[in-house]
């Protein structure tokens, strides 16, 4: 991981946890900064990512895929900013699905993991079963909104303490000759 990925790791990590904060601290107002935040994430990481297509990933094997996630990202996030208008349930469900989804990621990251017998396996189960935790009792006390956005925050605060952990921890080099 280069300097400047660790950097913006520790600062989105940061990030996370300010934003838990405000959730937690003004619950019916703090989910729109959130999705706001999401949406903007999205979009600025889609936009990237057309830009690196169209700079140098148009030219490399499998850049197209890097095409197609762009505009899936987009697409999410336009999507993302457009739930302001909806009901807060409708949006607490949908951020319990995105970390639904980052669990089931990292859980198939660590299935991989144990595949080539590496042993940093059980960080990234734990991680990834944490965040499923974290979505399904989202949705188990979706009708209780303040409690939802309360183990929504928690779920953030995790999220951006692992990310902090990550980046500042060291990592292994590989050299292939």
């Amino acid at each position: 991981m280069s300097r400047f990925n660790r950097i913006s790791n520790i600062v989105a990590g940061l990030v996370l946890i300010v934003m838990a904060a405000v959730i937690s601290f003004s619950p019916e107002d703090g989910y729109l900064w959130i999705i706001t935040l999401i949406g903007a994430t999205l979009v600025f990481s889609a936009l990237r990512d057309m830009w690196f297509f169209i700079t140098m990933a148009r030219f490399m094997v499998g850049g197209k895929f890097i095409l197609y996630r762009s505009i899936i990202l987009l697409q999410f996030g336009f999507f993302t900013w457009s739930l302001n208008d909806v009901p807060k349930v409708y949006v607490i469900l949908y951020l319990a699905t995105v970390h639904a989804f980052t669990g089931l990621v990292d859980i198939l990251d660590a299935r991989e993991s144990i595949m080539y017998k590496a042993p940093d396996y059980k960080k990234e189960l734990f991680e990834g079963c944490f965040n499923l935790v974290i979505a399904v009792l989202c949705l188990i006390f979706i009708k209780y909104l303040r409690t939802a956005v309360w183990i929504y925050s928690s779920g953030l605060v995790w999220s951006g303490i692992v990310r902090i952990k990550k980046a500042v921890e060291k990592q292994e080099m590989v050299y292939i000759r």
